[in-house]
């Protein structure tokens, strides 16, 4: 059993939110390419029972998803907004963190490829070239895949948030004015 704080379990709604709109259509009316459509049937296979993520297949499906999520037995609304904003700023940290690494490594591997070329040049080139064009690869497709799962993140926060608060206060709108009638 997973520790979930207020009753969210911020992984599922995570996935949830990075499968939006993924697995729309169906294969005959919305034709992605094969890659694509190997990897949607995989998801639906996976996901079979939604146990990895609620299918949405718009972002309006996903807001009204968040909505009941929040709505649902959520007795302080300002602590979860609060835990929220934090979980974001932890978020913020790391995509900066990633950034303050991911910047002087892409200089890092440019300048010894430079270096690493102008010193190979007696030496059989097409092996040297390869190698280092391979290396280069394989760290700028390692950065970009830290970077997008850290703005990803920071996207997914700031858009829980904005939907959790416009709710909450709407609710809190309603009971004040029930209280008030």
């Amino acid at each position: 059993m997973r520790f979930k704080p207020y009753d969210i379990d911020i992984k599922y709604e995570q996935r949830t939110y990075k499968y939006v709109g993924k697995d729309y259509g169906s294969s005959r009316n919305a034709y992605l390419g094969l890659i694509n459509q190997v990897m949607r049937f995989y998801r639906k296979m996976r996901n079979r029972k939604q146990n990895k993520y609620a299918i949405c297949h718009t972002y309006t499906e996903w807001e009204n998803h968040v909505k009941m999520v929040v709505k649902k037995d959520i007795i302080n609304g300002k602590d979860l907004i609060h835990w929220l904003y934090r979980k974001r700023n932890v978020e913020k940290q790391i995509l900066e963190a990633v950034k303050m690494i991911v910047i002087p490594l892409y200089l890092a591997v440019l300048t010894t490829s430079h270096f690493y070329n102008i010193e190979s040049r007696p030496i059989d080139i097409s092996s040297s070239v390869g190698g280092l064009f391979i290396v280069i690869v394989m760290v700028f497709g390692i950065c970009f895949d830290f970077l997008h799962d850290a703005c990803e993140k920071v996207n997914f926060y700031n858009d829980f948030i904005r939907i959790a608060e416009a709710e909450l206060m709407d609710g809190r709108v309603k009971e004040n004015d029930e209280c008030n009638a």
